[in-house]
């Protein structure tokens, strides 16, 4: 399971503020990582992955290949709760018999089994993560800044705090504590929304 919560930036500095405040650098653990992400997300196009509730997608992480499932339970506020299955893998045919293989709903299956899938969105961003403990609770926070789309980039800047393990509790208490120190809006739609919707803008500009 998923728990994390996303938060609106207005811009680079804003991240950065959050990013390195003496607020989230009491509580690292490590100096944190920085990764080139390269997102591509698919969908059948009868539609089923998005009538569950699923986000298919492929990414790479400095390179290296990781296929995605998501699928969404609720959202509370900020944070968002998913169940979430993830594989190795260089190719979305790849990632779908890595995810079957690991168990993946059968509605999942059942969306998929005809093998015709189609790229629907794509992002690319800088994530910068930082790991931190929370007396009682693992947690990564990390700051994305890139763009929507291929060719015609829209930026967008975000932050994301995903619980890790331990308590959930002092997770919760360090996102009411950064939401009123640095007037945190919530994101309410989830980057896969948000690239769909402007890949879909770009089309019809064409």
């Amino acid at each position: 399971m998923e728990i994390e919560a996303k938060y609106k930036l207005s811009d680079e500095e804003a991240g950065l503020a959050v990013f390195h405040s003496q607020m989230v650098r009491q509580y690292c653990v490590g100096d944190g990582h920085t990764l080139q992400m390269e997102s591509e997300y698919y969908q059948d196009p009868q539609g089923r992955l998005n009538a569950e509730g699923f986000t298919l997608r492929l990414r790479r992480e400095n390179g290296r290949g990781v296929c995605c499932l998501k699928q969404d339970v609720r959202t509370e506020d900020a944070v968002w709760i998913r169940k979430e299955l993830e594989c190795p893998a260089e190719t979305i045919s790849g990632g779908v018999r890595g995810l079957l293989a690991l168990g993946a709903p059968q509605s999942f299956a059942d969306a998929v089994r005809d093998g015709e899938l189609e790229l629907v969105a794509q992002v690319r961003f800088l994530r910068r993560t930082l790991l931190l403990e929370l007396g009682g609770a693992c947690v990564e926070l990390a700051f994305d800044a890139g763009n929507f789309g291929a060719a015609r980039g829209v930026p967008f800047y975000e932050l994301e705090i995903e619980w890790k393990s331990g308590e959930k509790e002092p997770f919760r208490a360090f996102l009411r504590a950064l939401e009123q120190a640095f007037s945190l809006e919530p994101q309410p739609k989830s980057k896969y929304a948000r690239a769909k919707q402007i890949a879909c803008l770009q089309k019809i500009e064409k």
